[in-house]
């Protein structure tokens, strides 16, 4: 774990070391040319995706007065939110499609930071973050959104 917090973004600058991350973790070297679906992410591979969704949290005020383990698992979540696309992704009828990979990710990240030895309490804040990612997209035109939320919500709180 002690390797991972290294690369949360610190002030004053808040950069992300993206050459460390990629020399320190083998299964960032999965995320690259991974494909996914152009019509949600024109942006092009898990990789890409993932680096941007990265830099956007790491540039928000608000995730920045954020205590440091509040940020760290932000940060991480973040990190790992598209761990299994590799193994998940599939051509279907000409479309890509990585469907189950937010519960596989859940998986894939619980034994990630299991053998870099995070906290419990940590770990599992962050396996709920990933598990859920696609929570707000599937909720948000439907009239039980607010209800169906709050269980997911109430997994993945910082404490």
């Amino acid at each position: 774990m002690k390797a991972l917090t290294a690369f949360c973004p610190k002030p004053p600058d808040w950069n992300i070391d993206w050459e460390g991350i990629d020399k320190a973790f083998s299964w960032i070297q999965r995320l690259r040319s991974c494909p996914q679906d152009s019509i949600y992410h024109q942006e092009g591979d898990v990789w890409i995706h993932t680096r941007m969704v990265v830099e956007s949290l790491a540039a928000l005020d608000s995730w920045r007065t954020l205590p440091d383990n509040e940020r760290f698992i932000l940060f991480t979540a973040a990190l790992l939110h598209d761990v299994a696309k590799p193994s998940c992704t599939r051509l279907d009828q000409g479309r890509v499609t990585s469907k189950g990979h937010s519960q596989r990710g859940a998986i894939d990240t619980r034994r990630l930071l299991w053998e870099m030895e995070a906290p419990f309490a940590v770990r599992e804040q962050i396996c709920a973050l990933v598990e859920h990612h696609q929570a707000p997209f599937h909720l948000i035109e439907r009239d039980d959104a607010a209800r169906r939320v709050f269980p997911s919500a109430q997994l993945s709180a910082c404490t």
